[in-house]
């Protein structure tokens, strides 16, 4: 069972009863699940979630990047924002 999500192929994978899901990148390397799940149709949405929340993260930091990086924010500031980014990226992946 896969997903094409955006041009990265979400699969899964069964082992003892239970499913992962695995992302496949597209210079050939993959990221798999730590946890695994009931269902494959569950692997697939949690690994669709996971690559959602990952990305947002990334675009917001490299926002607060480049505002930090042209003077906009001070040290501190970034620094609490990125405290922020985490904080919620974090309770995102325990809903």
């Amino acid at each position: 069972m896969h997903k094409n999500y955006y041009g990265l192929l979400i699969s899964t994978l069964s082992l003892r009863h239970r499913w992962k899901w695995q992302i496949i990148l597209p210079y050939g390397e993959y990221l798999t699940s730590d946890e695994d799940y009931a269902s494959a149709e569950e692997a697939l949405q949690k690994g669709k979630s996971w690559l959602e929340r990952k990305s947002a993260f990334n675009a917001i930091n490299s926002c607060l990047a480049q505002f930090y990086s042209s003077g906009v924010l001070n040290p501190s500031e970034y620094s609490s924002l990125m405290d922020s980014l985490r904080g919620i990226t974090e309770s995102c992946s325990s809903d």
